[in-house]
């Protein structure tokens, strides 16, 4: 019999066009070596409706998915789903397998999709027709188990952990196919591998290209019913048949196995049967109803018909040593050993989409026998470190092999110089700050320094200080705090540090903070030098000041203060200056700077002497002008001499001390004045001396008598007259005066009443407001009466008589100040005795005065 024959009548497996009969361990190409495994790293994930209401029955009668599927989880059912096959579920019942191995390096996910089927339409109900997945058989590998279904497809799809499609090589090998079992490859390409043993057993529909097995058994692990195809892309579909449209047999004489009355199946075909199977909706199996085949499995091993040649693909990453990002940039070349030495077969091409070098279709060959070697050439720009492996394909099939090479970032240094801006000498003790300008990242695009970070802070010894190790990139240098007596400027500078260049160095120069306590005169501003001040730090004690003396400007600077609070107050002064001895502070802030500046004034005025001289009236308080004035100090040295005015003389700037104010000339009318002895004290606002003079009046006396009592005989009247009293400084003042009536004088000055009056003025008079009148005594006369202007004041003691001293009869008092000029006194008189004394006499004697 033909081996066509022993399948059902079919022809055999030659008639496929794309078909190999070949011995076990026949070479095909490495390339097609990838099979989907299943492993404990496998994550199975069911998707779709699957009620799995089979699975749970036959397990709860008779343990059946434990007996015939060791591995499969009947407790949470992980691994093992049933669905009842309606028509609304095509294409939505699946299983993802996360990682059933690797391709190219990649890891591989595999999705099982049942996308069509045909249930046998002569069920007791639709939910007879189920279809269950398992991993759970000895191989561990998906196996697909049809129940009152003629035929299944089932798409296989690949993809990676991004979700994406992967096109790949690989192969299937299906195996246990046996009792009429049937299955197609729906996707185009790839060839069929089977052995001569598998070939006796099987045969081909060439008109449907559907393999199909004889009535015989096999086990999965026997190769008598293992075949082996080949596929290539993202994608494969098989479909499964039970052998429904078979011709009847000499075995079974019925059509359709799935419909079949119990008391008519061959006790062979019973012994399959799950003889208590309820179906989904629990319908018992009896004589009486139709039942159906329990299984028509199919799955595959990972076993092949064939052998692979053996091939390699290189991998290569290239990872930042910290970061492990990928690093694009390098350069690789791939050898092969050629018995004497290393020969190129070429470089590693960087895949964008990976984010490695690769290099496929290395082939074992007798010469190189297996023997490889990648060197790297150059490192990616940035980055240091050289790599090499060497490796030897052993493997049958095409072996990925993946490494890792790592390079380290090159990185570099700044060096900050800092100097003062006027000497160029070094300055130490600054410290600055060193922070990334923008984000820098790896050649991979890794962020590895966040702009704003900052990287280091430096503290300046010896004129410079040195960063640790940076990224290469662009940075910012700012000084935080700077060195004690200097000024935090705020600068900044940018320092690239690049591949190129890796040392880097910035210079900051310091300009140090300035104070300048400014000595000036009040008022005209007028710079002080020498004035004597001393300063301290406010935390130490003032005992310990430094001294400092204003310059020619007045001025005292005080450099490179260290932060701090700080006094200063004036300890000496300039003659005719007041000494200011206020404690005035001011503060170095960390920054260096004295209310945010880095050079400040600290203007000091001082006050002086201020020496008012004014010439007042004595009476009246009013500036007296004209007056020749001069000052002297205790050593009788004339000081200054001018003219009064209507506005006291100011004179500035004189040493506190005993001075003599002289008047050396006094103005008309006015008495010359004492000198004026006074201290001036040191203090602050003017210090007035006010001189006063007194001013000169007159005072005119009127004698009156009856010419017709006189009498020539006896000779001329003659009348004598004191004035006495204390002037405004009560200084005692005593004038005598007289008056004398000549014969020719009371001839022309007779008035028409008889009356005859003759008067004597006095003048410059210091100025008083009681001076008396007073008429003395004489013969033959008596005081009657005495009138007098306003400022006159007339007190009648007693009535006059002969013999009464005119003092005894009128007391007349004269206020020069109310009326300095035109005061006149008239005293009247009466002759009271007749006989042949003479009247009184008198002469009168000049005395010069030298």
């Amino acid at each position: 019999m033909k081996q066509a024959e022993a399948a059902a009548g079919y022809a055999d497996l030659s008639a496929m066009k794309n078909g190999h009969e070949v011995a076990m361990g026949y070479e095909i190409d490495g390339d097609y070596k990838f099979v989907p495994m299943v492993t404990d790293e496998t994550e199975i994930i069911f998707s779709g409706e699957w009620d799995n209401i089979y699975c749970r029955n036959a397990e709860a009668d008779v343990n059946y998915i434990s007996r015939y599927y060791p591995y499969a989880d009947t407790e949470g059912w992980t691994n093992t789903k049933s669905a009842v096959l309606t028509n609304d579920k095509k294409g939505k019942l699946y299983v993802d397998l996360k990682n059933v191995g690797a391709y190219a390096g990649e890891t591989i996910n595999m999705r099982v999709t049942l996308t069509d089927w045909t249930n046998f339409t002569n069920l007791p109900s639709e939910d007879y027709a189920n279809a269950y997945i398992t991993m759970g058989g000895d191989t561990r590998l998906p196996q697909i188990n049809m129940i009152c279904v003629q035929n299944l497809s089932v798409k296989f799809s690949y993809y990676n952990d991004a979700g994406q499609p992967v096109s790949l090589k690989g192969h299937y090998t299906l195996n246990d196919l046996d009792y009429y079992q049937g299955f197609k490859i729906l996707s185009p390409g790839g060839d069929v591998y089977y052995t001569k043993e598998a070939a006796a057993r099987m045969g081909y529909d060439a008109s449907t290209e559907t393999i199909w097995a004889d009535s015989s058994g096999t086990e999965p692990n026997q190769p008598d019913g293992w075949v082996t195809y080949t596929f290539e892309g993202s994608e494969t579909s098989l479909q499964f048949f039970v052998d429904v449209t078979n011709p009847v047999s000499p075995d079974y004489p019925y059509r359709k196995w799935d419909v079949s009355r119990w008391a008519g199946l061959p006790d062979e075909v019973k012994g399959y049967l799950h003889r208590f199977y309820k179906g989904a909706s629990g319908t018992h199996v009896s004589e009486e109803t139709f039942t159906a085949w329990v299984t028509s499995e199919f799955g595959y091993t990972s076993e092949a018909v064939v052998t692979f040649s053996k091939k390699g693909n290189v991998i290569v990453e290239k990872l930042d040593s910290q970061t492990k990002e990928a690093l694009e940039g390098a350069a690789f070349t791939c050898y092969e050993w050629t018995g004497s030495g290393w020969n190129s077969v070429g470089d590693l091409q960087w895949d964008s989409a990976e984010k490695d070098y690769r290099l496929f279709g290395l082939v074992y060959s007798s010469d190189n026998q297996g023997r490889f070697k990648i060197k790297e050439r150059y490192s990616p720009s940035g980055y240091t470190g050289t790599w090499e492996k060497e490796f030897v394909l052993t493997e049958s099939g095409t072996v990925t092999l993946k490494y890792q090479a790592e390079n380290t970032r090159v990185k570099g240094q700044i060096t900050i110089k800092k100097t003062d801006s006027e000497t160029g000498n070094a300055v130490n003790g600054v410290v600055f700050r060193i922070t990334a300008k923008e984000d820098i990242q790896t050649a991979g695009g890794t962020t590895i320094v966040k702009g704003g970070t900052v990287v280091d802070t430096l503290t300046v010894k010896d004129g410079s200080a040195v960063s640790g190790e940076l990224e290469l990139g662009t940075y910012v240098i700012q000084e935080i705090t700077p060195a004690p007596g200097y000024v935090l400027n705020g600068e900044k500078q940018e320092a690239v540090v690049s591949d190129g260049n890796r040392q880097v160095s910035v210079t900051f120069k310091n300009t140090r903070n300035s104070i300048t306590i400014q000595k000036v005169s009040k008022d005209d501003g007028t710079a002080l030098p020498g004035v004597v001040f001393r300063v301290w730090n406010k935390e130490e004690s003032g005992d310990d000041a430094q001294e400092y003396i204003t310059d020619q400007e007045g001025k005292i600077i005080l450099r490179g203060m260290a932060p701090g609070t700080y006094c200063c107050r004036e300890v000496k002064s300039l003659d005719g200056y007041l000494t200011d001895d206020t404690i005035r502070e001011f503060t170095i802030q960390n920054d260096g700077t004295v209310d945010g500046k880095a050079a400040v004034t600290l203007t000091v005025e001082n006050d002086y002497l201020r020496l008012s001289l004014a010439k007042t009236d004595a009476s009246t308080g009013e500036p007296v002008s004209g007056a020749k004035l001069a000052l002297y100090n205790s050593s009788d040295d004339k000081i200054e001499s001018w003219i009064s005015g209507r506005e006291p003389h100011l004179i500035t700037k004189l040493n506190p001390g005993v001075y003599r104010l002289v008047e050396e000339q006094a103005p008309n009318g006015y008495q010359l004045a004492e000198p004026v002895v006074f201290t001036l004290e040191e203090k602050a606002g003017v210090q007035t001396v006010v001189m006063k003079d007194l001013r000169y009046t007159d005072l005119k006396i009127v004698k009156k008598i009856c010419a017709d009592e006189i009498t020539w005989a006896h000779g001329t009247p003659v009348f004598f007259f004191t004035v006495e009293g204390e002037d405004l400084f009560g200084v005692n003042h005593r004038y005598q005066r007289m008056v004398e009536f000549t014969e020719d004088y009371v001839t022309a000055h007779r008035d028409d009443e008889g009356m005859v009056e003759l008067s004597v003025t006095l003048s410059r008079i210091p100025m008083g407001n009681a001076y008396q009148i007073i008429e003395q005594e004489v013969l033959r006369y008596g005081l009657v009466q005495v009138t007098g202007t306003e400022n006159v004041t007339v007190e009648k003691l007693s009535e006059p008589e002969e013999g009464k001293k005119p003092s005894e009869i009128f007391q007349v008092t004269a206020d020069l100040e109310q009326q300095p000029s035109g005061t006149t006194v008239t005293f009247e008189n009466m002759k009271y005795r007749w006989d042949d004394y003479s009247h009184n006499n008198a002469v009168v004697n000049l005395i010069p005065v030298t």
